[in-house]
């Protein structure tokens, strides 16, 4: 009976059916969540960056460009063959999954096995925020995007067992973290700290749990390690440009302080002004559950948490720290790291016991909750307004140059392309960070260029061109409208965006 007992206690298979009928309800809850989040944003079907290459081509390139093997062979699995097609809202369910499944760990992590409801709300915020929803833009990449989440969340669940499984789970979570999403890396480090703080403020710290964050680091930086030597089988990662080198020694410590303080800023000055003030007073709230313990005494609480708070938020940006050029600065899903500690000190603060701190804990923690939520579901619409405008400006622009193409006249000189929907840039106004998280209408780069063929089925070379001095002399004026002028020469049209 006893060995009976045992075998129960430790069945894994048990203990997740026992976890789910306690917490059905809420399972349910952050399930639909992110259902109605990911398939909202899919519904729009927005060919976000990349997206648009793999629908055109069916090239799957993970591996090739970015050295991400674990989604190479991920999205051989999920579309049943190494030429990749859209799926539709296929991979915005999968996200969708992923990420809650994520969540749910990350609620157990800091609860345990029976979930309140405020722990559940806040646990959304990871993958809910807006850093996190450029991830689930990507109609291809965002099911491996949220698999490098859940893979560096997953290893903590071995905490309390042996030192050898913790560390093997912990070094092939972080090499499948790195295969899949590199900007995830700061989510392990999040967690690890935030566990740490946790048991210390609980008085339950041992020997024990400084040896698994000491194991945790060493396992990271392996696991990082066995990546960038994989990488450079591969690739040079440092030969991919500027922007993805890693800082040499001798500057390391500058770049290091230089990339702190622009993730820091950046975050902060993307971020809607009641975004700002709920972080503020989630802060504090944290702060007075520090202040209500009585386990240690006040001076050590405050030690603690100004240790932990200015460790956990700089390592939140991860391996991105020490690159050289600031990453967060190009656009927004390089600041994925921040999503978790939002999540983590929103769970830590809503399981207080105090009655009245639990309480405007919980209603600070539920409008920062309401505030992504709604954002989220006006991202989804601003990308579809987005969208409409680039098609109508498209089709526009398709109609006055066919006037213009012939067989020797091919090449397109064009200063930048369409302008933003009004929708849109009204929204700038209140949310900073859609200047980076939408893709702009009038940028030259390759996808808008991409994009802009295959609504036009022209047979045409977009070449960017500045304008500032340009010479109408030998050219003639085919087209003046309210978009742009349009000159042509024998050889080439020239399009002046107004």
């Amino acid at each position: 009976m006893v060995k009976h007992s045992f075998f129960l206690e430790n069945n894994l298979v048990l203990k997740i059916k026992q976890f789910v009928d306690i917490n059905k309800w809420k399972i349910f809850f952050v399930t639909v969540v992110y259902q109605i989040v990911c398939i909202n944003i899919g519904l729009q079907n927005y060919p976000y960056i990349d997206d648009i290459l793999r629908q055109e081509t069916g090239i799957t390139d993970f591996a090739a460009s970015y050295s991400r093997w674990g989604s190479e062979i991920a999205s051989w699995l999920v579309q049943g063959s190494r030429h990749l097609t859209d799926l539709g809202l296929t991979t915005n369910i999968l996200t969708g999954l992923i990420l809650a499944i994520s969540s749910l760990i990350l609620c157990y992590l800091f609860i345990g096995n029976k979930l309140t409801w405020g722990s559940v709300v806040a646990s959304v915020i990871l993958g809910i925020n807006p850093w996190a929803l450029q991830i689930i833009s990507f109609r291809f990449d965002s099911p491996y995007m949220a698999i490098s989440m859940l893979a560096s969340i997953v290893p903590f669940l071995f905490w309390r067992k042996k030192k050898v499984i913790f560390f093997i789970i912990c070094y092939l979570c972080v090499l499948i973290m790195a295969n899949t999403y590199q900007a995830s890396s700061g989510i392990f480090i999040v967690i690890a700290l935030s566990m740490m703080f946790k048991n210390i403020q609980e008085d339950n710290a041992s020997k024990k749990d400084f040896n698994r964050l000491f194991l945790s680091a060493i396992a990271y930086i392996s696991g990082l390690l066995t990546f960038f030597i994989e990488s450079k089988l591969i690739l040079d990662f440092n030969a991919r440009g500027q922007t993805t080198s890693i800082a040499n020694l001798n500057e390391a410590g500058a770049v290091i302080v230089r990339n702190i303080y622009t993730y820091v800023s950046t975050i902060i000055n993307q971020s809607a002004n009641i975004w700002k003030f709920l972080y503020v007073l989630i802060i504090l709230c944290l702060v007075i559950t520090i202040f209500f313990n009585k386990k240690h005494t006040k001076i050590w609480n405050f030690l603690v948490l100004f240790m932990y708070l200015s460790l956990v938020i700089p390592l939140s940006y991860g391996v991105l720290i020490i690159f050289n050029d600031s990453l967060i600065d190009i656009t927004p899903r390089y600041g994925i790291g921040i999503s978790s500690l939002f999540a983590v000190i929103s769970i830590l603060v809503v399981r207080e016991k105090t009655k009245w701190v639990s309480l405007l804990s919980k209603v600070f923690v539920f409008c920062l909750f309401y505030y992504f939520f709604s954002f989220a579901m006006s991202y989804a619409s601003l990308l579809s307004y987005q969208l409409d405008s680039f098609k109508f400006q498209s089709l526009q622009l398709t109609n006055d140059l066919s006037k213009s193409v012939t067989q020797n006249r091919k090449n397109v000189l064009i200063g930048y392309l369409f302008k933003d929907s009004n929708v849109v840039v009204n929204s700038e106004r209140n949310y900073p960070i859609l200047q980076k998280l939408i893709p702009k209408n009038g940028d030259l780069y390759w996808p808008n260029l991409m994009l802009f063929k295959s609504y036009s089925n022209l047979d045409i070379n977009l070449i960017p061109h500045d304008f500032t001095n340009f010479d109408t002399t030998g050219k003639m004026l085919v087209i003046d409208n309210y978009y742009w002028e349009i000159y042509e020469d024998e050889f080439s049209i020239y399009v002046i965006t107004k």
